[in-house]
């Protein structure tokens, strides 16, 4: 069940749009890099996918 209720979550992709106000699309383009870059290239040190993978399992 656990399985059932995660797994669709965690192989979805996300997608990070640039704003109406973020005409050249420099803040898209930051937040992107901060969430999907490996921390020597000035990403997060929890990836995005383990940080999604905790969040689905912490609600069944």
């Amino acid at each position: 069940m656990y399985n059932i209720l995660t797994l669709p979550i965690l192989a979805s992709g996300f997608e990070i749009e640039a704003d109406e106000d973020d005409a050249n699309g420099e803040q898209a383009e930051f937040i992107r890099k901060v969430l999907l870059n490996p921390v020597h290239k000035g990403g997060m040190e929890i990836p995005m996918p383990i940080i999604l993978a905790g969040r689905t399992g912490g609600g069944v």
